[in-house]
C-alpha cells in the first residue's frame, strides 16, 4: 500500500506520491524494477532466456529495452545466476537463495 501525502497546493487533498504534479504517473524506480525481476524468478522457479524475461517484465510494467541491463546488475550483485551456453544466456535463481540475499 502506498502512502498518501497531503498537498497544500491541492487544497489539502490527499494525493498519490507515484503521480507527479502534472498528473502523470511516475515510472518505477530502479530498485522497484529489480524487485519485480527477482519476484519473477521466485514465483516460477524456472530457468529463463532474455526474451522470456523481457515478455514477463513488460507485462509487469518494465520496459523490455532495459531488462538486459537490470539482469546484468542483478548477476553482478550475485542475486541471480547468468550462464552463457553457446550463443544463449540463461538466467536463474535457486529458491533456497531467495531468503539468504
Amino acid at each position: 500500500e502506498r502512502e498518501r501525502e497531503c498537498d497544500a497546493a491541492n487544497g489539502g487533498e490527499e494525493r498519490d506520491p507515484s503521480v507527479n504534479n502534472m498528473g502523470k504517473k511516475r515510472g518505477l524506480s530502479l530498485e522497484e524494477k529489480r524487485q519485480i525481476l527477482l519476484a519473477i524468478f521466485t514465483e516460477t522457479e524456472d530457468v529463463f532466456q532474455l526474451k522470456e524475461l523481457e515478455k514477463r517484465a513488460s507485462k509487469k510494467g518494465i520496459n523490455s529495452m532495459i531488462v538486459k541491463d537490470l539482469l546484468q546488475g542483478l548477476a553482478d550483485d550475485d542475486l541471480i545466476h547468468a550462464e552463457k551456453v553457446g550463443i544463449s544466456t540463461y538466467y536463474w535463481m535457486f529458491p533456497s537463495e531467495a531468503g539468504v540475499r
